[in-house]
This record gives C-alpha cells, sequence and structure tokens, in this order.
C-alpha cells in the first residue's frame, strides 16, 4: 500500500478505494491522449510519457511539443489490454465495435470551419487554426 500510495502522488493520480475504482481509472489510462481511443500496444509515447494511438501521432507530441519515443511493443500493456477484452482494426489500431468503420477512411468535421477529412488529417489541420 505503501508503494501504491508513493506512486499515486508523484504520477498524480487519483486514490483509488476499491477494485472497480481501479479498473475505471485504468481504462481511462489506457486510452489515447488525442482521440480518447483505446490505445494499441504499439502506442506513441513521448518523452513526458503521453501517449497517443499511431493514428494521431505527429512528428512531436501535441501536449508537449516532446519527440516520441522509438515504437516497441510492451508485453505488460498487452496483458492489460487482453484483460479489458480490446480486439484492434490492425492497419489502423483502432478498437473494434459493432459496424467497425476504418478510421482511416472515415470523415471526420472540423468544429471551426467547413473542412473535412480523417482524423489524422483533422489533427494537422486543428494545427493551422491554432498558429495564429
Amino acid at each position: 500500500l505503501e508503494k501504491y500510495t508513493k506512486f499515486v502522488n508523484e504520477s498524480r493520480l487519483p486514490p483509488v478505494q476499491s477494485v472497480e475504482e481501479w479498473v475505471n481509472l485504468l481504462a481511462k489510462i489506457i486510452k489515447c491522449s488525442v482521440c480518447k481511443e483505446v490505445l494499441s500496444p504499439f502506442a506513441a509515447i513521448c518523452e513526458k510519457g503521453h501517449a497517443v494511438c499511431l493514428e494521431c501521432k505527429t512528428i512531436d507530441c501535441l501536449h508537449c511539443d516532446r519527440p516520441f519515443q522509438k515504437l516497441t511493443s510492451n508485453s505488460v500493456f498487452h496483458q492489460i489490454l487482453a484483460f479489458f477484452d480490446s480486439t484492434y482494426c490492425k492497419p489502423c489500431s483502432k478498437v473494434r465495435k459493432q459496424n467497425h468503420e476504418c478510421a482511416e477512411k472515415r470523415l471526420e468535421k472540423c468544429r471551426m470551419c467547413d473542412w473535412t477529412g480523417t482524423k489524422r488529417q483533422l489533427v494537422k489541420h486543428m494545427r493551422e487554426h491554432t498558429k495564429d
């Protein structure tokens, strides 16, 4: 418990009182910090620890402008995702759902203008809006 408390304090995670709270917290942690979809085992992680799915990965992290680390497979992460029974569309690393439509083909709309494109293109497009 002491190690857990120290970890929570250092990582700024809220303390949990039950297994259910722990599972709910873990479910939030394993999501892409950009699109909020469940990460694949091959998530990109920046030097500061922000994790994004491969679809949302840019050259530098959108949160801190730090570079991403070299992509590697993480067996612990594989096991955590298996616990949540996630199945991925391998080409786009998205969780399969009923009526799954590959994110590489699905179009997203910009909420600030009339632009339409894929989610990957939308991330780049939104950077154009924030340049001003």
